[in-house]
């Protein structure tokens, strides 16, 4: 084998190493808009981005020969002024907006990155991102134009409106943890860990259930940073962190509770870690009867609007 040979090898072997990840990513995004479009994929973020730049107006028209682009612009015809371009591959977005005012053109560039797989939460976190940025070069541009057609005008009248749709059932869920700080957040989902874990189970049972998943989709908290603060300060330490906490924060909190304390496979609650749950409830100040009647008006509402 020459020389030569090698090194082109090793140069051939190099580039596939760089280029697997890329390829690997691209395929990903093949599977994912199979069978769904990308406004079904990341419904939350293309909601925010309307009502954030387009008063809730903004319709998605998608690009036929590329299912990885869509175009926004709003249904209103006095406002034809804006059209932002999405492009997403290898789990990214990248977001082209062109807006014109006074026939002056603004164009700009903004890429989220690792949206795949992103939760509600996520989504509208980054999607809330974009629109900040735009809003504030749509106003500056908005500014400049104004100075270059009246050199001498103070401009003090521009404006950028915020037009968040107040009834956001994703507001509203974070909305109802706003009482809760991010520590007392990370506390209970280790908590919730211990009472999972108290019969043995493996750490799996409690991360692959997915109302433990949703549970940290809502408080916006990492499962790691959660598993680091049990280890680093112990059990007391999450106690003393929601000591004293709200009763009025517990209804919202309950259903995870609860689903903690299912054996996964009887689909019953475990005596062991029902005890587990009242041990820890009344290491932070709530009492079992306390607990139960609100456990009991969940299931009461529950069957009130759902029949279960």
């Amino acid at each position: 084998m020459s020389k030569a040979f090698l090194i082109i090898l090793i140069i051939l072997l190099g580039l596939f190493l760089l280029l697997y990840p890329f390829l690997g990513a691209l395929i990903k995004d093949k599977r994912e808009l199979a069978d769904k479009t990308l406004e079904e994929i990341f419904p939350f973020f293309f909601s925010t981005i309307s009502s954030g730049l387009f008063e809730g107006k903004g319709k998605i028209t998608p690009l036929p020969q590329d299912p990885r682009c869509v175009n926004m612009m709003s249904t209103d015809p006095n406002c034809q002024n804006m059209i932002v371009h999405f492009l997403y591959g290898t789990g990214n977005m990248t977001i082209e907006v062109g807006y014109k005012y006074f026939h002056e053109e603004l164009r700009f560039q903004h890429v989220v990155a690792g949206l795949r797989n992103a939760s509600a939460f996520t989504q509208k976190n980054e999607a809330n991102a974009f629109v900040e940025v735009a809003r504030k070069k749509i106003y500056e541009h908005k500014i400049n134009v104004v100075r270059l057609l009246h050199p001498g005008e103070v401009v003090d009248h521009i404006k950028v409106e915020h037009p968040f749709d107040t009834d956001d059932p994703i507001d509203m869920v974070e909305s109802s943890f706003d009482g809760l700080t991010k520590e007392q957040k990370e506390a209970l989902i280790a908590i919730g860990y211990l009472i999972a874990t108290a019969d043995s189970s493996p750490e799996s049972i409690f991360t692959s259930n997915p109302s433990v998943l949703q549970q940290i989709r809502f408080f916006n908290v990492s499962w790691e940073n959660c598993k680091t603060k049990l280890q680093s300060f112990g059990e007391q330490y999450l106690y003393d962190l929601l000591s004293g906490i709200e009763l009025d924060t517990l209804p919202v909190i309950e259903p995870f509770l609860f689903s903690v304390t299912i054996d996964p496979l009887t689909g019953e609650q475990s005596p062991l870690k029902t005890q587990k749950l009242y041990e820890c409830l009344s290491a932070i100040g709530i009492s079992r009867d306390e607990y139960d009647g609100i456990a009991m008006k969940n299931k009461l509402l529950m069957q009130m609007f759902y029949g279960k």
